[in-house]
């Protein structure tokens, strides 16, 4: 006895399945997963998020930025004339850190060295300008 395939509501039949040997029902095979579909024009691989460059955990970027941000401060003090004083201790304290950074960029632990070497730059500019202010200010 065989048994017609699912019917329609709207009575149209669909094919039989053939019978199955094994005694089993019958279930179509997927075929196997073969990756990505082959590139055409117009096709875009689906995104893959790229791993984050690895930072050493003892870098020292911090340097070169507090050297120039100190060297910065330094000049500024420096033009008020009255705190000439406390800007040439914030620029020798620019000196050293900017030098700090640059030995840790030459070393390979930090990658500011642009950033140390312009501190340290505008650090000694801010010792001169420092002497010379007083220097007037002590004048007048």
């Amino acid at each position: 006895m065989t048994h017609p395939g699912p019917q329609d509501p709207y009575g149209q039949q669909y094919p039989q399945q053939p019978p199955n040997p094994y005694g089993q029902a019958y279930a179509p095979q997927q075929p196997a997963y073969q990756g990505y579909p082959p590139q055409g024009p117009g096709f875009q691989p689906p995104y893959q998020p790229q791993p984050l460059p690895q930072q050493s955990a003892t870098q020292h970027n911090w340097a070169g930025l507090t050297g120039l941000i100190l060297a910065v401060l330094a000049l500024v003090c420096d033009l008020t004339m009255l705190l000439a004083r406390i800007g040439i201790w914030m620029a020798i304290a620019g000196v050293l850190i900017s030098g700090f950074g640059i030995t840790k960029a030459r070393l390979g632990t930090a990658s500011n060295r642009p950033l140390a070497i312009t501190g340290m730059i505008l650090s000694i500019g801010a010792i001169v300008l420092g002497a010379v202010m007083r220097s007037v200010l002590r004048s007048i």
